[in-house]
């Protein structure tokens, strides 16, 4: 049986790695992203400059939140994924640093039933 600290070593040296090619990730330039009204959309201007927040919902989790303030918004970038265009350019991926040790990835869904609050028919 091998001591406990030979796992150990053996775990933490794991990490590094991955943490090293998770970092790799992020090969573009990080930028917020945030909404800007189009030219006429003047009654709408409380929508306007709002930054893109994470905010957590769930293990693993977060929905997209606008708020008015820059310095809470995240920053993104691109990754090029490993799928090629028929042109033979990479398709990228939209990537976010929330200040972990990994990227996080968009995931744009059509429905989101847990914050659903709307009546349900009854069951027969």
């Amino acid at each position: 049986m091998r001591p406990p600290t030979m796992h150990l070593r053996t775990i933490f040296s794991v990490f590094a790695l991955v943490a090293n090619a998770l970092a790799s990730l992020n090969t573009s330039r990080e930028y917020q992203l945030h909404t800007q009204l189009k030219p006429g959309q003047g009654s709408k201007k409380r929508f306007d400059n709002l930054w893109l927040v994470a905010s957590h919902t769930g293990a693993g989790l977060n929905d997209a939140v606008l708020y008015t303030n820059q310095s809470s918004g995240i920053k993104g970038f691109m990754n090029a994924t490993n799928i090629t265009q028929p042109n033979g350019q990479p398709y990228f991926n939209q990537l976010f640093d929330l200040g972990g040790s990994f990227p996080w990835g968009l995931i744009i869904a059509d429905v989101n039933f847990y914050s659903a609050w709307e009546p349900r028919p009854p069951v027969e």
